[in-house]
């Protein structure tokens, strides 16, 4: 069921192909009941045009392509290829034929006015560069009194810092100070985001929230190997790496539990009708 210019291209390797093969495999379930969460925000109804931003395994599109039922479609896109066919594998093991994913940049994405019911932006837009110049991108695609639905990293609490700032502090000799620095992610900043959706959009709710992260500390290496947090430890020259391994393993020690490290991962979640 193709959608006029949202065809399916060939994904730029991405530091989400490489982490693809244990995405959401460690440390819980965080990415399921965020994903869960956003589409119960949205609530998409049997028969509704549906549409997912940042899809990655699926973790939005399996739940919104049920609940939409064979009478709607559920679309999702991602910039990693490996991701997108995880999803679509996902998918068909679950028989959700009237739903799929595709390789596309939101950046890029044709604005054809008045596509989707719904739009979910799941973990997403803190990954892009102007995330509300993109929003207004996607706003188009959306038909009068369609809902969006946005799940962003939200500022963490002192638990999750120091397990990070241990964890960066265990890495300078192998990356130097680029171990502490924090990138600048426009997209986490959500007052910014709902002050540029008051023009086109109501009914706008703020919700902060949280969901767990439960790492055995033998696995925070290949947890942190799993998502964006790639980029650090890619960065590490290989000769480095099981030493770099080791001490990482061991710092973070100092601040587990019962030999997991607890993350409460918080987020905010934003949900709207278009005007």
């Amino acid at each position: 069921m193709p959608i006029r210019g949202l065809q399916s291209g060939q994904g730029r390797g991405t530091v989400f192909d490489r982490a693809a093969a244990s995405y959401g495999r460690i440390g819980g379930q965080f990415f399921e009941q965020a994903g869960q969460a956003l589409v119960q925000l949205a609530l998409p109804q049997p028969g509704e045009d549906l549409l997912d931003v940042g899809c990655g395994r699926g973790a939005s599109l399996l739940p919104a392509a049920a609940a939409v039922t064979p009478r709607g479609r559920a679309v999702g896109i991602d910039k990693s290829s490996a991701m997108v066919s995880q999803a679509n594998q996902a998918l068909a093991a679950r028989g959700l034929t009237h739903a799929f994913a595709v390789v596309a940049d939101a950046d890029a994405l044709p604005t054809r006015t008045g596509t989707f019911d719904v739009l979910l932006a799941g973990l997403v837009l803190q990954f892009l560069p102007e995330p509300q110049h993109t929003l207004r991108r996607l706003t188009h695609m959306l038909r009068p009194g369609g809902r969006i639905a946005i799940c962003t990293p939200a500022a963490a609490p002192d638990d999750l810092d120091i397990v990070d700032r241990t964890a960066d502090a265990a890495l300078i000799e192998f990356v130097g100070a680029s171990a502490q620095e924090r990138a600048n992610m426009p997209g986490t900043d959500s007052s910014a985001l709902v002050a540029a959706m008051h023009h086109e959009y109501v009914k706008i709710q703020v919700l902060n929230t949280f969901f767990p992260i439960s790492v055995p500390v033998s696995k925070f290496w290949d947890w942190r190997m799993s998502h964006g947090r790639r980029t650090q430890l890619e960065r590490i020259p290989e000769k480095d790496r099981e030493r770099a391994r080791e001490k990482l393993v061991e710092s973070v020690r100092a601040v587990s539990v019962a030999g997991h490290v607890h993350l409460p991962m918080p987020v905010c979640m934003i949900a709207a009708c278009r005007t």
